[in-house]
């Protein structure tokens, strides 16, 4: 009931500031549109919160301005509190602390329900979620983001912070932190902080604080008056800051001031004393009402939202009576009690100042205002966010992207010798890694060895300096060594641990990474002998893999120090790109200048170890204008060259090359209708027969992304289960899945009874291998034949020599191997299809197991380019080509039957080139495969290689843009004289 009189309340309201607004507004005056929006929205909360302000009693008013915290990972107790705070003591808002995104999404909708007035809800989430939400992602700390010299990177990073506290349904980020760390010695801001720098720390903090309120979320400066020259902790005691006021303007104050005049919406209080300020002895700046009033109100004039620092902490709490803190911070100033320790005793406390004159009415009630405009700001206006989807959306291939680009551009290279840079690139060297705080086999070290002839020594700083001398010894078998630096030494055994750096340098060519603070720094001089010495500010994954490529020569690195730290100042960092490939000579023809940039661009791929070999074609009006193959297949250069006649794991090309054509000869043929629900074809599929075939095709079923279905057949060790799989063939254990692995074909069975189990999502754009093992049982279904014994007859027919389980016709020397499996098979797979469902069903999918070289690949998109003739025969109706092949929808989903188009909405990414025009189509694959056909310009290009080898995670494919770039070469050599 509560809720649904809340409900109209609110509508009643709404309407009458829309009424209201239209009689105030002045036709006069031409306000641009932006900031006319901007007024209207201002007068509309104003409004808004005056009636909700007037219909709200004494202790509802009070509560406004309390703001609790409230966990997801505790139990029953703590969700029932949390509860009668909502609903009997009516506080204001919640700070959300540790738990998991779908428990806290699920309480927080049902407390907004519960709430007379929406309640405002704040996270910290400097970094992201994850500080403090589990299975999200960890994003570079502020310390990190200052080395990043693109400042728009910044804006991007405070863009997707926006969406992802929208997503949880978050009105405020307790971000950026505008704390100056000019304190090394700093026990609780430290890497929180942008920098030492007060103009990094305000341009930083700036684009972060724009990204968040220019997409909908309310910005936080902290810790105000500012917490970076500190010693102590205030969530243990209470720091003390000595300056003076004209210090304090001119570096603590600054980034505040600054953010204030840019717009910032909130600022948070620190538990600072400042004696030359406010000499009231140990009283908190959070207490001072000459700090926060006289500054900020008065001084500067802020008309933002003030949260004070949580009220439970020892920095307030050591020296004033609980009755005390929340009545002395309302005086100061502040609008929102964060974290009291008592709400309903805050709010009798705070009765009681009101009566006694203590605090002024009307001040509280601008406090109630104030909050209560911020509400209709972020509450009203944003809609209740789903929880379908929510792990999806917050972990999303972008989102992953855009913390990838964050620490590979805030790394920073502080020494490089002459010639040095990069690493890795002579395989006959042999490199030791000197892994110091990092578990045995750490991501830094995999990217080495498996790229490298590299082994690994894990110690520990202590460890490191007591053993240096046998360190040394064991360096003589290396040609170079790089030092893992993976977390922070103790400050007293810094001199000692650079020493024991040095003395192994002096011996071999040395590179030395650190993964943690700049202060580390400190004990190691200028003139030191390594060979090259970069910072990438923290130890995880992400860093891991950027540090490893970027010393590979993958990206260029140009981050720069946020802080100085012993012999190296602030702002030191050395720009160092790889050598550029491109060799073309002028006096060549513009068509050989364009295919030697196709060499150069394909041969840095190989180089920058993207992926060993690859192969490349262009068609024009069906005739090779370009074929050439690269590399090797594998890194090592004794293992067999790439030729055009190797073979490739053509992954998700499969669901074109085979069950699309498939699919198409059967409506040429008029014994397939994609109009119809799959339940016309396989009845015996109850729970997903509902399903349109033409919305599977196009990925808008509801079908799940994909589905491990080999974590069925593991045991609890990570093995195969003995009844599933057999070392040798035997009995039913007939389907080969990897070299000595067989498996048996009742497991295509199990396989589609998992998919039928599995819940549907929403009838929207999710890319799903899932419709195609259908297909599959469609199409075979139909014809009376395997899937792959249709399409080889198809092939043939054309003389191509594309292929299903190809080592039954083909020695592993022509294929190219793909990953080395360490989760299913574990062996490196190689001649048998590289996807474990795919491998599963027998090596025959109708999404994947299709291999072949880049020569028979091109044939068939250009038979598809021309409607269906091939050479001089029909194969396929010309009109069902045209339909397959044409954009099917126009709800967003750019998608064709079965084949991939450009993205036509310019904000979103786009598969290909923007010289491809709307009506070509075509495909990618996981394995580091690509083919596409541009009807206008009668132009086919292919891109094969085996970019998983040998690790699935290997990025730089798709970071260099291989495959785009080239495609651009061959519309430029389309245009070539």
């Amino acid at each position: 009931m509560r809720s649904f009189l809340l409900f109209g309340f609110f509508v009643f309201f709404l309407g009458l500031t829309f009424n209201c607004v239209s009689q105030v507004q002045p036709t006069s005056i031409n306000i641009p549109k932006g900031i006319k929006h901007a007024l209207q929205v201002h007068q509309r909360a104003k409004i808004w919160a005056d009636s909700v302000f007037n219909a709200l009693n004494a202790d509802e008013r009070i509560g406004q301005l309390l703001m609790m915290a409230a966990y997801s990972n505790k139990g029953k107790e703590h969700r029932q509190q949390v509860e009668r705070w909502v609903t009997e003591t009516k506080i204001g808002g919640l700070i959300w602390m540790q738990g998991s995104p779908s428990k806290q999404l699920e309480f927080s909708q049902a407390l907004q329900v519960q709430a007379k007035v929406p309640l405002l809800y704040a996270m910290d989430a400097e970094w992201g979620l994850s500080m403090r939400l589990d299975s999200t992602i960890k994003y570079p700390r502020q310390m990190t983001l200052g080395a990043i010299q693109n400042h728009q990177l910044i804006y991007e990073f405070g863009t997707r912070m926006a969406y992802e506290c929208r997503r949880m349904g978050i009105h405020v980020s307790f971000s950026p932190v505008l704390d100056i760390n000019n304190n090394p010695k700093n026990p609780v801001i430290g890497t929180r902080s942008f920098g030492s720098d007060p103009q990094l720390v305000i341009d930083c903090g700036a684009a972060y604080m724009r990204g968040l309120q220019e997409h909908g979320v309310l910005a936080t400066g902290k810790h105000f008056p500012g917490h970076g020259d500190t010693e102590t902790d205030s969530h243990t005691g209470l720091p003390v800051i000595p300056y003076s006021k004209n210090r304090l303007d001119s570096l603590e104050l600054k980034p505040f001031k600054a953010l204030v005049e840019q717009g910032i919406g909130s600022l948070m209080i620190a538990h600072l004393h400042l004696p030359k300020l406010d000499a009231t002895p140990f009283l908190p700046s959070t207490l001072s009402r000459t700090i926060v009033t006289g500054i900020l109100r008065n001084e500067w004039n802020y008309a933002g939202l003030l949260f004070t620092d949580a009220l439970n902490m020892s920095g307030v709490r050591a020296h004033f009576k609980p009755e005390e803190i929340e009545v002395m911070a309302l005086r100061a100033g502040n609008d929102i009690l964060l974290f009291s320790e008592n709400p309903k005793q805050a709010i009798e406390h705070i009765k009681s100042a009101l009566q006694q004159g203590v605090l002024l009415q009307e001040e509280l009630d601008a406090h109630c205002k104030r909050v209560l405009e911020v509400k209709y700001k972020y509450c009203i206006l944003k809609p209740q966010t789903e929880i379908t989807d929510l792990d999806a959306d917050l972990n999303s291939a972008d989102a992953k992207d855009l913390n990838s680009t964050l620490y590979e551009h805030a790394l920073t290279l502080l020494k490089s010798e002459s010639g040095f840079l990069p690493l890795g690139i002579n395989e006959n060297k042999k490199i030791l890694c000197i892994s110091i705080g990092a578990e045995p086999g750490s991501v830094f070290f995999k990217r080495w060895k498996k790229f490298s002839r590299a082994s690994e020594i894990c110690v520990s700083p202590e460890t490191f300096i007591k053993n240096n001398a046998s360190l040394k010894k064991q360096t003589r078998a290396f040609d170079q060594v790089i030092i893992q630096i993976a977390k922070n030494v103790p400050a007293t055994q810094r001199n000692g641990f650079w020493k024991s750096v040095c003395d192994i340098s002096k011996l071999k060519p040395t590179c030395a990474m650190l993964f943690a603070t700049p202060y580390n720094l400190q004990g190691l001089s200028n003139d030191n002998p390594l060979k090259a010495l970069a910072i990438a500010y923290e130890y995880n994954t992400v860093s891991e893999i950027a540090a490893a490529e970027a010393l590979m020569g993958a990206f260029p690195i140009q981050g720069k120090l946020p802080v100085s730290a012993g012999a190296y100042t602030i702002h030191s960092g050395i720009d160092w790109s790889p050598k550029s490939l491109h060799n073309s000579i002028n006096t060549q023809s513009k068509a050989e200048q364009i295919k030697l940039r196709i060499d150069s661009i394909a041969q840095s791929g190989i180089e920058r170890h993207a992926y060993p070999g690859c192969q490349v074609v262009i068609l024009k009006d069906g005739k090779p204008v370009y074929l050439k193959a690269y590399g090797h297949l594998t890194y090592d250069l004794k293992s067999s060259e790439v030729t055009m006649q190797t073979l490739y794991d053509l992954a998700s090309l499969t669901k074109v090359l085979s069950t699309s054509l498939a699919l198409m000869r059967l409506k040429s043929q008029n014994q397939f209708d994609y109009h119809k629900p799959l339940m016309a074809y396989l009845p015996h599929y109850l729970k997903k027969g509902h399903l349109k075939i033409e919305d599977v095709l196009t990925h808008q079923a509801g079908l799940k992304a994909w589905i491990p279905f080999y974590k069925e057949f593991l045991d609890s060790s990570q093995n195969l289960r003995p009844g599933y799989c057999s070392r040798t063939a035997s009995g039913t254990f007939t389907c080969s899945i990897a070299e000595n692995l067989y498996t048996s074909k009742c497991i295509r069975d199990s396989i589609m009874q998992i998919i039928e189990a599995s819940a549907l999502g929403p009838k929207k754009y999710l890319y799903s291998d899932l419709g195609y093992y259908y297909m599959q049982e469609i199409i075979e279904g139909v014809c009376k034949k395997p899937l792959d014994v249709f399409v080889s007859e198809l092939y043939s027919q054309m003389g191509l020599g594309l292929t299903y389980n190809p080592l039954q016709k083909h020695k592993r020397p022509e294929i190219a191997p793909t990953e080395f499996d360490d989760g299913f098979r574990k062996q490196l797979v190689h001649g048998h299809v590289h996807d474990p469902g795919a491998a599963l069903n027998g090596g025959v999918a109708g999404h994947a197991g299709l291999f072949g070289n880049a020569l028979d690949v091109a044939k068939l998109m250009d038979m598809f380019l021309h409607l269906g003739r091939f050479e001089n025969q029909y194969i396929l109706d010309s009109n069902v080509v045209k339909t397959f092949t044409r954009k099917a929808y126009f709800n967003g989903n750019r998608r064709a039957l079965c084949f991939d188009k450009p993205e036509p909405n310019a904000k979103k990414k786009s598969p290909v080139t923007d010289l491809c025009s709307m009506e070509s189509f075509g495909h990618s694959g996981f394995t580091g495969t690509f083919a596409w056909a541009d009807p206008k310009s009668n132009l086919v290009f292919v891109f094969l290689s085996n970019r998983v080898y040998p690790d699935a995670e290997n990025p730089l494919l798709v970071r260099l843009k291989i495959r785009q770039r080239i495609h651009e070469q061959a519309y430029a050599l389309l245009q070539a004289k």
